[in-house]
Protein backbone atom coordinates (compact mmCIF):
# COMPACT_ATOMS: atom_id res chain seq x y z
CA UNK A 1 0.00 0.00 0.00
CA UNK A 2 1.02 3.35 -1.17
CA UNK A 3 0.52 7.24 -0.55
CA UNK A 4 1.37 9.85 -3.35
CA UNK A 5 2.22 13.27 -2.04
CA UNK A 6 3.09 16.34 -3.82
CA UNK A 7 4.82 19.42 -2.61
CA UNK A 8 4.29 23.27 -4.93
CA UNK A 9 7.25 25.40 -4.03
CA UNK A 10 6.86 28.47 -4.90
CA UNK A 11 11.03 29.82 -6.32
CA UNK A 12 12.47 33.28 -4.72
CA UNK A 13 9.80 33.77 -2.77
CA UNK A 14 11.44 35.72 -0.04
CA UNK A 15 12.62 38.06 -3.05
CA UNK A 16 9.44 38.56 -4.22
CA UNK A 17 8.16 39.99 -0.53
CA UNK A 18 11.06 42.16 -0.29
CA UNK A 19 10.80 43.39 -3.42
CA UNK A 20 7.32 45.23 -2.35
CA UNK A 21 8.82 47.40 0.03
CA UNK A 22 7.90 47.97 3.84
CA UNK A 23 3.76 48.43 3.96
CA UNK A 24 3.56 45.01 2.02
CA UNK A 25 1.81 42.66 3.97
CA UNK A 26 -1.93 43.26 3.20
CA UNK A 27 -0.16 42.58 -0.52
CA UNK A 28 1.50 39.28 0.28
CA UNK A 29 -2.18 38.13 2.17
CA UNK A 30 -4.24 39.09 -0.63
CA UNK A 31 -1.72 36.82 -2.93
CA UNK A 32 -1.11 34.07 -0.85
CA UNK A 33 -5.59 33.80 0.30
CA UNK A 34 -5.43 34.16 -4.10
CA UNK A 35 -2.95 31.13 -4.53
CA UNK A 36 -4.53 28.78 -1.63
CA UNK A 37 -8.27 29.20 -3.05
CA UNK A 38 -6.32 27.94 -6.88
CA UNK A 39 -4.52 25.23 -5.54
CA UNK A 40 -7.65 24.05 -3.58
CA UNK A 41 -10.19 24.05 -6.30
CA UNK A 42 -7.81 22.80 -8.81
CA UNK A 43 -6.29 19.94 -6.88
CA UNK A 44 -9.96 19.10 -5.83
CA UNK A 45 -10.79 18.57 -9.98
CA UNK A 46 -8.42 15.68 -10.07
CA UNK A 47 -9.73 13.76 -6.92
CA UNK A 48 -6.78 14.83 -4.46
CA UNK A 49 -6.33 17.27 -1.35
CA UNK A 50 -4.38 20.46 -1.29
CA UNK A 51 -3.76 23.05 1.36
CA UNK A 52 -0.60 25.26 2.04
CA UNK A 53 2.25 24.72 4.60
CA UNK A 54 4.29 27.82 4.31
CA UNK A 55 2.38 29.43 1.77
CA UNK A 56 5.86 29.21 -0.50
CA UNK A 57 5.33 25.19 -0.15
CA UNK A 58 2.28 23.92 -0.09
CA UNK A 59 1.33 20.11 -0.02
CA UNK A 60 -1.49 17.75 -1.66
CA UNK A 61 -2.72 14.17 -1.44
CA UNK A 62 -2.57 12.93 -5.24
CA UNK A 63 -3.41 9.42 -5.28
CA UNK A 64 -4.37 8.38 -8.79
CA UNK A 65 -2.69 11.76 -10.39
CA UNK A 66 -0.65 11.32 -12.98
CA UNK A 67 1.65 13.19 -14.34
CA UNK A 68 -0.36 14.83 -17.33
CA UNK A 69 -2.47 16.26 -14.82
CA UNK A 70 -0.07 17.47 -12.80
CA UNK A 71 1.63 19.84 -16.00
CA UNK A 72 -1.93 21.28 -16.02
CA UNK A 73 -2.36 22.21 -12.37
CA UNK A 74 0.93 23.32 -12.41
CA UNK A 75 0.11 25.90 -15.59
CA UNK A 76 -2.99 27.06 -13.64
CA UNK A 77 -0.84 28.08 -10.34
CA UNK A 78 1.73 29.35 -12.42
CA UNK A 79 -0.19 31.62 -14.27
CA UNK A 80 -1.23 33.64 -10.68
CA UNK A 81 2.08 33.35 -9.07
CA UNK A 82 4.12 36.36 -9.20
CA UNK A 83 7.39 33.85 -8.94
CA UNK A 84 8.46 30.49 -10.84
CA UNK A 85 6.61 27.45 -9.29
CA UNK A 86 7.77 23.96 -9.04
CA UNK A 87 6.52 20.14 -8.20
CA UNK A 88 7.60 17.11 -6.84
CA UNK A 89 6.02 13.99 -6.83
CA UNK A 90 7.28 11.11 -4.49
CA UNK A 91 5.38 7.74 -3.53
CA UNK A 92 5.89 6.11 -0.15
CA UNK A 93 4.41 3.56 1.69
CA UNK A 94 3.20 5.73 4.85
CA UNK A 95 2.66 9.32 4.74
CA UNK A 96 5.76 10.85 6.24
CA UNK A 97 7.73 8.78 4.36
CA UNK A 98 6.25 10.23 1.19
CA UNK A 99 6.47 13.65 2.32
CA UNK A 100 10.31 13.16 3.46
CA UNK A 101 11.14 12.09 -0.43
CA UNK A 102 9.08 14.66 -1.84
CA UNK A 103 11.23 17.28 0.09
CA UNK A 104 14.49 15.90 -0.63
CA UNK A 105 13.61 15.79 -4.25
CA UNK A 106 12.67 19.88 -3.63
CA UNK A 107 16.28 20.31 -2.31
CA UNK A 108 18.19 18.30 -5.01
CA UNK A 109 16.05 19.31 -7.63
CA UNK A 110 14.19 22.72 -7.53
CA UNK A 111 14.53 23.72 -11.11
CA UNK A 112 11.21 21.67 -12.01
CA UNK A 113 9.23 22.08 -13.28
CA UNK A 114 7.97 18.52 -12.71
CA UNK A 115 10.55 16.26 -10.65
CA UNK A 116 9.41 12.46 -9.99
CA UNK A 117 11.62 9.77 -9.33
CA UNK A 118 8.96 7.29 -9.18
CA UNK A 119 6.86 5.57 -11.44
CA UNK A 120 3.06 7.16 -10.62
CA UNK A 121 1.08 3.75 -9.30
CA UNK A 122 -2.10 2.08 -9.41
CA UNK A 123 -4.73 4.00 -7.40
CA UNK A 124 -4.41 2.97 -3.18
CA UNK A 125 -6.68 4.31 -0.64
CA UNK A 126 -6.17 6.99 1.62
CA UNK A 127 -7.01 7.78 5.03
CA UNK A 128 -8.81 10.63 5.68
CA UNK A 129 -9.62 11.68 9.44
CA UNK A 130 -11.60 14.29 10.11
CA UNK A 131 -11.87 16.29 13.36
CA UNK A 132 -13.93 19.01 15.28
CA UNK A 133 -14.59 19.96 18.88
CA UNK A 134 -17.80 18.98 20.55
CA UNK A 135 -19.69 22.53 21.29
CA UNK A 136 -17.09 24.95 20.66
CA UNK A 137 -20.41 27.41 19.86
CA UNK A 138 -20.37 27.27 23.84
CA UNK A 139 -16.88 28.10 24.61
CA UNK A 140 -17.07 31.16 22.34
CA UNK A 141 -20.05 32.09 24.58
CA UNK A 142 -17.42 31.94 27.60
CA UNK A 143 -14.04 33.09 26.29
CA UNK A 144 -13.22 35.52 23.68
CA UNK A 145 -12.74 35.13 20.02
CA UNK A 146 -8.74 34.72 20.53
CA UNK A 147 -8.70 32.75 23.22
CA UNK A 148 -11.50 30.53 21.53
CA UNK A 149 -8.44 30.35 18.46
CA UNK A 150 -6.09 29.52 21.28
CA UNK A 151 -7.49 26.75 22.90
CA UNK A 152 -8.54 24.53 19.52
CA UNK A 153 -4.47 25.89 18.41
CA UNK A 154 -3.64 23.84 21.61
CA UNK A 155 -6.00 20.94 20.60
CA UNK A 156 -4.94 21.06 17.13
CA UNK A 157 -1.13 20.61 18.12
CA UNK A 158 -2.34 17.18 20.56
CA UNK A 159 -3.62 16.20 16.58
CA UNK A 160 -0.66 16.91 14.90
CA UNK A 161 1.37 14.29 17.38
CA UNK A 162 -1.71 11.87 17.57
CA UNK A 163 -1.07 11.36 13.69
CA UNK A 164 2.16 11.71 13.73
CA UNK A 165 2.09 8.46 15.93
CA UNK A 166 0.43 6.85 13.01
CA UNK A 167 2.86 8.09 10.13
CA UNK A 168 0.49 10.73 9.23
CA UNK A 169 -0.21 14.61 8.87
CA UNK A 170 -2.41 16.70 10.39
CA UNK A 171 -3.86 20.26 8.43
CA UNK A 172 -5.52 22.94 10.40
CA UNK A 173 -8.68 23.82 8.37
CA UNK A 174 -9.82 26.95 10.36
CA UNK A 175 -12.57 27.28 13.03
CA UNK A 176 -12.44 24.36 14.76
CA UNK A 177 -11.82 21.83 11.72
CA UNK A 178 -8.72 19.71 11.47
CA UNK A 179 -8.10 16.96 9.42
CA UNK A 180 -5.55 14.21 9.12
CA UNK A 181 -4.20 12.37 6.42
CA UNK A 182 -2.44 8.15 6.79
CA UNK A 183 -3.37 5.36 5.17
CA UNK A 184 -5.88 2.13 6.11
CA UNK A 185 -2.81 0.17 7.59
CA UNK A 186 -1.07 2.73 10.06
CA UNK A 187 -5.12 4.01 11.56
CA UNK A 188 -5.15 3.25 15.37
CA UNK A 189 -8.52 3.50 16.20
CA UNK A 190 -8.16 3.40 19.23
CA UNK A 191 -5.53 6.17 19.74
CA UNK A 192 -8.32 8.46 17.77
CA UNK A 193 -10.85 7.13 20.47
CA UNK A 194 -8.72 8.42 23.53
CA UNK A 195 -8.13 11.54 21.78
CA UNK A 196 -11.84 12.10 21.30
CA UNK A 197 -12.55 11.29 24.74
CA UNK A 198 -10.08 13.60 26.53
CA UNK A 199 -10.41 17.13 23.96
CA UNK A 200 -13.95 16.49 23.61
CA UNK A 201 -13.53 16.00 19.83
CA UNK A 202 -15.58 14.21 17.21
CA UNK A 203 -13.79 12.17 14.62
CA UNK A 204 -15.05 11.20 11.15
CA UNK A 205 -13.05 9.13 9.06
CA UNK A 206 -13.03 8.06 5.28
CA UNK A 207 -11.48 5.46 3.26
CA UNK A 208 -11.39 5.49 -0.61
CA UNK A 209 -8.29 5.45 -3.38
CA UNK A 210 -9.80 8.99 -4.36
CA UNK A 211 -8.84 11.39 -1.73
CA UNK A 212 -10.97 13.95 -2.47
CA UNK A 213 -13.77 10.73 -2.02
CA UNK A 214 -12.28 10.09 1.73
CA UNK A 215 -12.44 13.57 2.79
CA UNK A 216 -15.90 13.35 1.42
CA UNK A 217 -16.59 10.27 3.38
CA UNK A 218 -14.95 11.85 6.39
CA UNK A 219 -17.21 14.41 6.72
CA UNK A 220 -20.21 12.41 6.50
CA UNK A 221 -19.41 10.02 8.91
CA UNK A 222 -18.36 13.48 11.08
CA UNK A 223 -21.98 15.40 10.23
CA UNK A 224 -23.07 12.25 11.48
CA UNK A 225 -22.27 12.32 15.15
CA UNK A 226 -23.07 16.31 14.75
CA UNK A 227 -26.53 15.00 13.72
CA UNK A 228 -26.80 12.49 16.33
CA UNK A 229 -24.82 14.60 18.76
CA UNK A 230 -22.42 11.79 19.68
CA UNK A 231 -18.83 12.11 20.99
CA UNK A 232 -17.10 9.30 18.87
CA UNK A 233 -14.60 8.26 15.88
CA UNK A 234 -17.00 7.07 12.85
CA UNK A 235 -15.67 5.32 9.84
CA UNK A 236 -17.31 4.99 6.28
Amino acid sequence: MTVQITLVKLLGYREWTESLGPDREHKIQTVQGRLHSLLCETFAQYGAIAHPLRYDIMIAVTNGVDLEAHLEILRRIQACAPVPVVMSIAIGSTVLDAERRASQLLLVHNNGPVVTHDEIPDRSPVCVVHADLRNSTDLFLKLSAYETYTYVSRIFRAFRLVMRKMSGIALYLGGDNMIGITTPDTLQLDLLRRFSKKYNVRIGIGIDSTPREALRKATHALDTLRRCDILDVMVL
